[in-house]
Protein backbone atom coordinates (compact mmCIF):
# COMPACT_ATOMS: atom_id res chain seq x y z
CA UNK A 1 0.00 0.00 0.00
CA UNK A 2 1.34 3.43 -0.95
CA UNK A 3 1.06 5.79 2.02
CA UNK A 4 1.69 8.93 -0.05
CA UNK A 5 -1.58 9.00 -1.99
CA UNK A 6 -2.75 12.19 -3.66
CA UNK A 7 -6.02 13.72 -2.39
CA UNK A 8 -9.15 12.99 -4.37
CA UNK A 9 -9.65 15.69 -7.00
CA UNK A 10 -12.02 18.39 -5.75
CA UNK A 11 -11.27 17.73 -2.07
CA UNK A 12 -9.05 20.27 -0.30
CA UNK A 13 -6.24 18.86 1.83
CA UNK A 14 -7.56 20.69 4.90
CA UNK A 15 -10.99 22.08 5.79
CA UNK A 16 -11.62 25.76 5.12
CA UNK A 17 -12.85 27.83 8.05
CA UNK A 18 -15.91 29.82 6.89
CA UNK A 19 -17.42 31.13 10.15
CA UNK A 20 -16.27 31.45 13.77
CA UNK A 21 -17.95 32.27 17.06
CA UNK A 22 -15.46 33.16 19.80
CA UNK A 23 -17.20 33.38 23.17
CA UNK A 24 -20.24 35.13 21.67
CA UNK A 25 -22.43 36.34 24.52
CA UNK A 26 -26.15 35.65 24.18
CA UNK A 27 -27.45 39.00 25.42
CA UNK A 28 -31.19 38.30 25.14
CA UNK A 29 -33.72 35.47 25.35
CA UNK A 30 -34.58 35.42 21.63
CA UNK A 31 -33.10 33.15 18.94
CA UNK A 32 -29.62 34.34 17.94
CA UNK A 33 -27.72 33.26 14.83
CA UNK A 34 -24.18 32.96 16.19
CA UNK A 35 -22.58 31.60 13.00
CA UNK A 36 -23.73 31.53 9.40
CA UNK A 37 -22.36 30.83 5.94
CA UNK A 38 -23.88 30.82 2.46
CA UNK A 39 -21.97 28.49 0.11
CA UNK A 40 -21.57 29.33 -3.57
CA UNK A 41 -21.81 25.65 -4.55
CA UNK A 42 -23.09 22.43 -2.99
CA UNK A 43 -20.66 21.58 -0.17
CA UNK A 44 -20.15 19.57 3.00
CA UNK A 45 -20.08 21.67 6.17
CA UNK A 46 -18.87 20.61 9.63
CA UNK A 47 -20.36 22.51 12.59
CA UNK A 48 -18.56 22.36 15.93
CA UNK A 49 -20.01 24.14 18.96
CA UNK A 50 -19.51 24.50 22.71
CA UNK A 51 -21.50 26.41 25.31
CA UNK A 52 -20.29 28.12 28.47
CA UNK A 53 -22.85 28.96 31.15
CA UNK A 54 -21.93 31.39 33.92
CA UNK A 55 -23.73 32.49 37.12
CA UNK A 56 -26.54 29.87 37.31
CA UNK A 57 -28.20 26.98 35.49
CA UNK A 58 -30.32 28.18 32.57
CA UNK A 59 -32.24 26.69 29.68
CA UNK A 60 -30.63 26.60 26.24
CA UNK A 61 -31.82 25.70 22.77
CA UNK A 62 -28.97 25.10 20.32
CA UNK A 63 -29.68 24.14 16.71
CA UNK A 64 -28.32 24.22 13.18
CA UNK A 65 -30.38 24.87 10.06
CA UNK A 66 -29.49 24.37 6.40
CA UNK A 67 -30.90 23.23 3.06
CA UNK A 68 -29.81 19.78 1.88
CA UNK A 69 -29.45 19.57 -1.93
CA UNK A 70 -31.59 16.40 -1.98
CA UNK A 71 -33.64 16.62 1.21
CA UNK A 72 -34.70 20.28 1.40
CA UNK A 73 -34.81 22.39 4.57
CA UNK A 74 -33.28 20.66 7.62
CA UNK A 75 -32.77 21.37 11.32
CA UNK A 76 -30.59 19.55 13.83
CA UNK A 77 -31.08 20.29 17.53
CA UNK A 78 -28.27 19.63 19.98
CA UNK A 79 -30.17 21.06 22.97
CA UNK A 80 -33.93 21.65 23.11
CA UNK A 81 -34.82 23.92 26.04
CA UNK A 82 -32.28 21.89 28.01
CA UNK A 83 -31.36 22.80 31.55
CA UNK A 84 -27.62 23.52 31.31
CA UNK A 85 -25.59 23.94 34.51
CA UNK A 86 -22.68 26.30 35.08
CA UNK A 87 -19.62 25.23 33.10
CA UNK A 88 -18.61 24.26 29.59
CA UNK A 89 -20.67 21.86 27.51
CA UNK A 90 -19.04 20.40 24.41
CA UNK A 91 -21.43 19.33 21.66
CA UNK A 92 -20.73 16.61 19.11
CA UNK A 93 -19.82 18.02 15.70
CA UNK A 94 -22.18 17.43 12.78
CA UNK A 95 -21.46 17.22 9.05
CA UNK A 96 -24.19 18.29 6.63
CA UNK A 97 -24.62 18.55 2.88
CA UNK A 98 -25.44 22.19 2.17
CA UNK A 99 -27.08 23.53 -0.98
CA UNK A 100 -25.56 26.37 -3.00
CA UNK A 101 -26.90 29.87 -2.21
CA UNK A 102 -28.76 28.64 0.91
CA UNK A 103 -27.59 29.77 4.35
CA UNK A 104 -26.21 27.36 6.96
CA UNK A 105 -26.65 28.75 10.46
CA UNK A 106 -26.14 27.85 14.11
CA UNK A 107 -28.76 29.35 16.40
CA UNK A 108 -28.91 29.74 20.19
CA UNK A 109 -31.70 30.76 22.53
CA UNK A 110 -30.88 31.26 26.22
CA UNK A 111 -33.39 31.22 29.06
CA UNK A 112 -31.43 33.95 30.85
CA UNK A 113 -29.70 36.83 29.08
CA UNK A 114 -25.98 37.53 29.47
CA UNK A 115 -24.88 34.20 30.95
CA UNK A 116 -24.48 31.90 27.93
CA UNK A 117 -21.44 32.14 25.65
CA UNK A 118 -21.02 30.22 22.40
CA UNK A 119 -17.75 29.18 20.78
CA UNK A 120 -17.59 27.25 17.55
CA UNK A 121 -16.74 27.01 13.88
CA UNK A 122 -18.26 26.19 10.52
CA UNK A 123 -15.79 24.49 8.17
CA UNK A 124 -16.18 23.73 4.46
CA UNK A 125 -14.97 20.18 3.88
CA UNK A 126 -15.39 20.13 0.10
Amino acid sequence: MNASRAPIQGFPRTPTLVAVANAVEIANTSANAVMSYTPTGNVLIRATVSLTVTTATTTVTLSASWTDPNGGAQTYTWENVASVPIGVRLELPIVVAAQASQQVSVNVTAGTANQVYVTGALERLM
